[in-house]
């Protein structure tokens, strides 16, 4: 198998998963999430701080692999003419390599993207404390 053949299906793979974080963004949130988010609250709306903390996360996530996606297609061309490598698998074997691989990438970057979603979470949080502390201070 060619190289640049290679690196063009690594590329499906990674542009697969990173549709999926995109998607995440907005199929996951359900009903009450949006009408929670759309309702007025006085001080934090619980709903609308872990609906778009897990919402940046996943889209964090999703623009790295869209990048990196766009970054081996490129380069899927460009190798060509640099070079004529081969790799001594068929489409079969890349296969049955790369979706077991992409599935365990997969189940990684899910962690990751609710690590993120946490943390995003607490600054808002902070942010918020730090923001109504500082207008008390100022009212009084």
């Amino acid at each position: 198998m060619e190289l640049s053949t290679f690196t063009q299906v690594l590329s499906g793979y990674t542009g697969l998963v990173a549709s999926l974080f995109f998607a995440f963004g907005i199929v996951t949130q359900n009903t009450q999430a949006m009408v929670d988010m759309s309702r007025a609250y006085f001080g934090l709306n619980p709903s609308t701080i872990l609906s778009l903390s897990h919402q940046k996360a996943d889209y964090l996530i999703g623009f790295v692999g869209l990048f990196i996606t766009f970054l081996l297609q490129i380069s899927s061309y460009l190798v060509p003419h640099f070079t004529s490598a081969k790799i001594n698998l068929s489409m079969l074997e890349v296969t049955s390599y790369l979706v077991p691989a992409f599935a365990l990438l997969f189940i990684m970057l899910r962690l990751l993207a609710k690590h993120l979603a946490k943390g995003y979470e607490q600054k808002i949080k902070d942010l918020f404390k730090r923001i109504e502390e500082e207008r008390l201070a100022k009212g009084s």
